[in-house]
């Protein structure tokens, strides 16, 4: 099997070694390692301008150039982890799906994504989950560990960590950033249930049957139309500012800045104002009906 992810911060890698120990450990379980590495990586902690410059070709899936991945394939299963950014999967990731490697290795396997990240991830899995299928990839299941503290604390406290490389608590008020480091080391249970899996497959032959997830984040259906809405923002704003110059031109900066302090009061304005208005929608049975199936239908 091939277990391959991308991480800037390091988390992610964290996620997927104690996730991967299991089958490491699995007599007759061949695991290949593969990070996906950059020509020129990113710089973290961001600084300020650059961290905003980066939104409009993540969204548009205008990726960087990433080394050559080492993987031969065919495997019995791939294990992909990602990241989000700006509701999108990681440039990083789109690359390596964007590749020729990428359409020979996906085609026809079973596929498993690992995400580690703040708790609004249904768009970004959304659009990888397409990504996988145009390669003819098979999604089995999906692995989420989000941050701890709430939506409203990660907004600061996300933040924080990618302009200061800070996690530690903040204020008094604010948990530390990122995952909470037992979830982490408690990924080996997603380990032994795939190394179940595969022991499962290798008797029955079945590939095409999910893996038992017990998914401790489950989709949280207030957050879906928060993410829509922030997506398409994404992808107008980020069109208007591609059409301003190649990034880190200085005539993008003003439209950025401008962007950027415009995003920070949608936040705080329009983002509560939505979740009130979904809450009290989600009152009417018919419409919260409707509403989960919309979820179930975005992450599936």
């Amino acid at each position: 099997m091939l277990e391959i992810h991308f991480s800037q911060t390091g988390q992610l890698t964290q996620v997927m070694d104690h996730l991967v120990q299991p089958l490491v450990d699995q007599p007759g379980v061949t695991v290949e390692r593969q990070c996906i590495e950059m020509v020129q990586p990113y710089p973290f902690p961001w600084p300020f301008f650059r961290f905003f410059d980066e939104f409009p070709e993540t969204v548009a899936f205008v990726t960087p150039d990433i080394k050559a991945i080492d993987a031969a394939g065919p495997y019995d299963l791939i294990i992909l982890g990602y990241t989000p950014w700006y509701l999108s999967p990681a440039p990083p990731v789109v690359a390596f799906l964007q590749s020729e490697r990428a359409a020979a290795l996906f085609r026809d396997t079973p596929v498993v994504t690992v995400t580690a990240c703040r708790n609004m991830w249904l768009m970004a899995q959304y659009r990888l989950n397409k990504l996988i299928r145009g390669l003819g990839g098979r999604l089995l299941d999906r692995i989420v560990l989000t941050d701890q503290g709430g939506t409203a604390a990660t907004f600061i406290t996300t933040p924080r960590w990618m302009f200061t490389g800070k996690k530690d608590r903040y204020l008094g008020l604010f948990p530390r950033a990122g995952v909470a480091e037992p979830e982490i080391e408690g990924a080996d249970t997603f380990g032994r249930r795939i190394s179940q899996w595969l022991e499962s497959e290798t008797s029955t032959g079945d590939t095409t049957r999910p893996i038992a997830n017990p998914d401790p984040n489950p989709p949280n259906p207030m957050l879906l139309l928060g993410e829509f809405m922030g997506l398409r923002s994404f992808m107008i704003w980020g069109a208007l500012i591609r059409l301003c110059g190649r990034q880190g031109r200085w005539t993008r900066v003003p439209i950025v800045l401008f962007y950027a302090l415009f995003l920070a009061c949608a936040v705080v304005v329009v983002l509560p104002i939505t979740m009130v208005s979904l809450l009290l929608l989600r009152l009417v049975p018919a419409f919260r009906r409707f509403h989960n199936k919309l979820v179930d239908r975005v992450v599936s």
